[in-house]
């Protein structure tokens, strides 16, 4: 059975994920997990943790996984299963380890937008996208889920063969009937982009997809990206973020894309 993961604290944001996700897993026939993780205030904190506050987070947690549950399994006529987890620690490490054990088709977390993007950028959502080793499917706010029936992965033309998952590919064309469409964004002429060996090379990777294949010249890659997917009408952005440092993905295309990206956007990473 596939497996859908929701992490959640309850925040507008999150809860539209949830409900994205809710209908997404309808779609697909899949289970639906959602995740709350219970962060604990640190130990020197001036006011002190009693096993009175603890239990208090513990049961407002729990109450308020089993009320979303509840508003889920109404949206869905009680359709799929869903089922909640409830963890201590911090939301990166809990939530890789519910991974590990879960193995999901795609971790599904909102994005709420903000002109302060120094301040969004400490959100669990971006942290996950640095790091999260399993596919994250990012929702921007208010967006609800419809049928994705064009699939668009942006990439860059240099060390495709390592990076891009051509199964997991497969398994999202076929899960929702879709076309693919590849687009490269550079600065360079089309026709050098067209006879480069890079393009030869996903062209042989890539066979069995058939895709269709666009090139764009734009001043920057997100410009590039943002009008595809804007000309296209296109339901989903796929990226493929490499492992960099902090501080490299602070300045990255993929960062931009997420932070401004109006359609539902996946990184995954090599």
């Amino acid at each position: 059975m596939r497996t859908l993961i929701v992490p959640t604290n309850f925040s507008a944001s999150s809860m539209n994920a949830a409900k994205y996700a809710a209908d997404m897993a309808l779609t697909i026939h899949a289970d639906l997990h959602l995740l709350h993780v219970m962060q604990l205030p640190a130990s020197n904190a001036e006011v002190p943790m009693t096993e009175e506050i603890y239990n208090e987070m513990k049961q407002t947690g729990e109450e308020e996984l089993e009320k979303l549950k509840s508003d889920l399994e109404k949206q869905t006529n009680g359709k799929i299963n869903i089922f909640t987890v409830q963890e201590i620690g911090s939301v990166e490490h809990q939530l890789e380890e519910f991974c590990k054990r879960q193995k999901p088709l795609a971790v599904i977390m909102g994005l709420k937008k903000s002109s302060v993007e120094g301040f969004i950028f400490g959100s669990n959502t971006l942290i996950a996208t640095q790091h999260l080793l399993y596919p994250l499917l990012v929702i921007p706010e208010g967006t609800i889920f419809h049928a994705i029936r064009k699939i668009v992965l942006a990439c860059d033309l240099t060390d495709t063969n390592e990076s891009i998952p051509v199964e997991y590919l497969k398994e999202l064309r076929d899960i929702f009937h879709a076309s693919l469409d590849v687009l490269s964004v550079n600065t360079k002429k089309i026709e050098q982009l067209k006879s480069s060996n890079e393009f030869a090379s996903l062209s042989i990777l890539l066979h069995d997809l058939y895709p269709t294949y666009y090139f764009n010249i734009a001043s920057t890659v997100e410009d590039g990206i943002s009008n595809f997917i804007e000309e296209t009408n296109a339901d989903l952005l796929l990226l493929l973020p490499k492992r960099h440092g902090f501080f490299e993905f602070h300045k990255s295309y993929t960062k931009k894309m997420i932070l401004n990206a109006d359609v539902p956007t996946m990184a995954i990473h090599e």
